[in-house]
C-alpha cells in the first residue's frame, strides 16, 4: 500500500488528538513522547522522504507511462526541490498539543542525531 502525504497527515492528526487529551499527571511522560515524535514526523526531512517515496511509487514504478513521461516529471520534481531549497524559510506547523521547549528539545535533538556521525566503531 503506497503511502501517501494525506494518510501521513490524517495519523498526524490522530496523534495530536490523542495527545491533546492526556491531561492526568501520570500522562504528562506519554503526552511529551508523542509530543516528540509529532515534532520528527512533522520536520522537514521526514516530508521530504514522504514525498520521495509517493514519487517513486506514483511515477516512477507506473508501468503505464512512457520513458519521456517519467523524466518530464523527474525533472519537474528536480525544479520544485530547486525552488523549495531557496525559499526554505517554509516552516511546518507544530502539533495542537505542543509545549515550545518539547518542541524545541526535540529539534535539537533531532539535528545532533542528523549531523553525528554514521559509524563511532574506532572510538574506543
Amino acid at each position: 500500500m503506497p503511502l501517501r502525504k494525506r494518510d501521513t497527515a490524517r495519523a498526524l492528526g490522530l496523534l495530536e488528538d490523542y495527545c491533546s487529551k492526556l491531561k492526568k499527571p501520570e500522562e504528562q511522560q506519554l503526552k511529551a513522547a508523542i509530543q516528540r515524535v509529532v515534532g520528527i514526523f512533522r520536520s522537514s526531512l521526514f516530508q521530504a522522504l514522504i514525498d520521495i517515496q509517493e514519487f517513486y511509487e506514483v511515477t516512477l514504478l507506473n508501468t503505464q507511462k512512457s520513458c519521456e513521461q517519467k523524466l518530464e516529471e523527474v525533472n519537474h520534481m528536480a525544479e520544485q526541490w530547486e525552488h523549495s531549497t531557496t525559499n526554505s524559510s517554509t516552516t511546518h506547523p507544530q502539533p495542537a498539543c505542543a509545549q515550545p521547549e518539547v518542541m524545541e528539545k526535540s529539534h535539537v535533538e533531532l539535528s545532533v542525531e542528523e549531523s553525528a556521525p554514521e559509524s563511532n566503531t574506532n572510538a574506543e
